[in-house]
């Protein structure tokens, strides 16, 4: 193993689906970064399924390993570090929580564990129809602990995966995520809120359609909110109240990130429910394109946000119509929360997680040579 590591490998199961958000967009900002640093690294992505072909458009420097092989615990276990050994890759990275190949690769492997909410949902077994997920899941975890380091997204999610998943020394590395979304204007305000986002259950999306509802009641001049996301991740109740109530609630999808850019920095302001988030992409993106931010009282979001956000609790939409309230009827508030958010969004930049990444690469590397 020579001093500096020249093959670096990807699990590729966040590019499989079109359309750049989440853990995609981590791992793309991630791959592209580090070619920025260095760019002699000769990067391979791996998966056990195809690819989605926009992102082999915008990783042409890159090589890929797709193909399908089902039952995934074979690729896991057999096929990827068969490929691993044979391209002679001396670093693998698995940026999507889990996904890495037994210690017989021969390499160092990192992973990325955004959260743990994907521990939670899969332990312990559920019955008959989870028992499959849940062994593959035993799988996994007991080769997450044969990493060389686990990196996280915020302290908030390092505290809570250091305590749930018991990963035996391995202190997760906090490494923020960035924002990449284009500044240039110029953005004019309009009256709307801002929702960006999944629509599934733990996004709190019942709290965030009554919240606004209540702002609403009785007003002259209602301010509806726009949604970008996916109507197909909605259950049939939050479907239900989104279509049957179109003056109040528009539905956005496949806003690319220009058309994203100009929604953040022309809202009244964006209102971020969850309940829980290991980071909270879409506050960064505010804050960085001058947008106002409601978020849900959460630890995560104290951690991000400091005081450049106004706080409600998650499970009450009554505090959430309130600071509503608050900010629509004082433009001070509003300048002083797009200054603080402005100075916050600052600290969150992907080239400053990329570099803590290769810094902790060769930190491992050659303490291993």
């Amino acid at each position: 193993m020579g001093s500096i590591p020249k093959k670096i490998g990807f699990n590729g199961r966040p590019f499989c689906r079109p359309g750049i958000r989440g853990l995609s967009r981590h791992t793309f900002e991630l791959i592209r970064e580090l070619r920025e640093l260095d760019p002699e690294l000769e990067i391979f992505i791996y998966c056990y399924e195809e690819v989605h072909p926009s992102y082999k458009e915008l990783l042409p420097y890159a090589t890929f390993r797709d193909q399908k092989i089902s039952p995934k615990i074979l690729w896991d276990l057999w096929v990827l570090p068969k490929q691993l050994r044979a391209d002679g890759i001396e670093i693998f990275h698995s940026t999507n929580n889990l996904g890495v190949p037994p210690w017989w690769y021969g390499g160092l492997t990192f992973v990325t564990i955004h959260d743990a909410f994907t521990h939670r949902a899969r332990w312990p077994w559920r019955g008959p129809r989870n028992w499959w997920a849940s062994f593959n899941y035993r799988i996994e975890l007991a080769l997450l602990r044969g990493c060389a380091a686990v990196f996280t997204v915020s302290e908030t999610a390092g505290a809570e995966i250091d305590r749930e998943l018991r990963l035996g020394g391995l202190e997760p590395i906090v490494a923020y995520n960035g924002t990449s979304l284009p500044t240039s204007g110029p953005f004019h305000r309009a009256p709307f809120f801002l929702y960006v986002g999944g629509l599934e259950e733990r996004k709190n999306i019942g709290c965030l359609l009554e919240g606004v509802r209540l702002y609403n009641t009785g007003v002259l001049e209602p301010i509806p909110l726009v949604i970008v996301g996916k109507v197909s991740e909605a259950s049939d109740r939050v479907r239900s109240v989104l279509l049957g109530s179109p003056e109040l609630f528009s539905l956005r999808e496949g806003v690319n990130d220009a058309e994203l850019s100009k929604l953040y920095a022309s809202a009244t302001a964006l209102i971020f429910p969850s309940k829980e988030e290991g980071f909270g992409l879409p506050l960064a993106e505010a804050f960085s394109l001058g947008c106002p931010a409601v978020v849900s009282d959460i630890q995560v979001f104290r951690e991000l946000a400091n005081d450049a956000a106004l706080f409600f609790s998650p499970d009450d939409p009554q505090t959430l119509a309130a600071q509503l309230r608050r900010l629509q009827t004082s433009s001070e508030l509003r300048q002083e929360l797009v200054s603080k958010g402005l100075d916050r969004g600052r600290l969150f930049r992907w080239d400053a997680m990329a570099k803590k990444v290769y810094e902790t690469y060769f930190e491992f590397f050659t303490s291993s040579g």
